[in-house]
């Protein structure tokens, strides 16, 4: 509740409750009367804006001061010492915030509820990831030993005629170096079997 309390002049001690819309005055038709003739008929206006409230003055003939400084329009707060003629009044304005209101009461359920959607929860948790194991070196040769020990008896047994050149090629530098000199040390063996057959064919004749 906003209200003036006169602390000097004539009616010193009253206190007036402000409305919405007030008129400051010496006289009718003001709505806030005060007995001072230093003070004009209608001497200033207050408004009610939000939870507090303007003060303007009505081009009082002595003017009105707000805190010792004179002006035409303010705002005022609680506490302010405004001016009017010679009369000094307080102005109260004591804003009565609203109780926050009780938080209800939780029910969070017995016991044995709570412990089954604690079960209940743990259950459809997902699972946590299996660790993939890192492939070291020695790990890789030995799946590409193995791999091509396979593929090599997979031709043996279809009997596919490039199952030796598959092989080869799958092969490191030494061991198509050894291969290709088994080859041509073969063929090098028929070619002097062959050429001694026939020497001896024709030295008969």
């Amino acid at each position: 509740m906003a209200r003036l309390v006169v602390a000097s002049g004539p009616d010193r001690g009253k206190e007036f409750d402000l409305g919405d819309r007030e008129t400051v005055g010496r006289s009718k038709p003001a709505t806030i009367v005060i007995t001072d003739t230093k003070m004009s008929r209608q001497h200033a206006r207050l408004v009610r804006r939000g939870d507090g409230f303007l003060l303007a003055d009505l081009n009082s003939s002595n003017g009105t001061f707000v805190n010792g400084q004179r002006t035409t329009r303010s705002e005022l707060k609680d506490g302010d010492r405004v001016v009017f003629g010679s009369t000094e009044v307080a102005f109260e304005n004591r804003v009565e915030k609203p109780a926050a209101p009780d938080s209800p009461d939780i029910d969070w359920g017995d016991d044995d509820e709570i412990a089954f959607l604690n079960q209940r929860e743990a259950a459809i948790a997902p699972a946590d990831p299996v660790p993939i194991p890192a492939v070291t070196p020695t790990a890789r040769s030995e799946v590409r030993h193995r791999d091509k020990t396979l593929q090599y008896s997979k031709y043996a047994r279809s009997g596919d005629a490039g199952a030796l050149g598959e092989d080869i090629d799958q092969r490191g530098g030494f061991g198509r170096v050894a291969i290709y000199g088994a080859v041509i040390l073969g063929g090098a063996a028929l070619f002097y079997g062959v050429w001694k057959i026939t020497q001896s064919m024709f030295g008969e004749n």
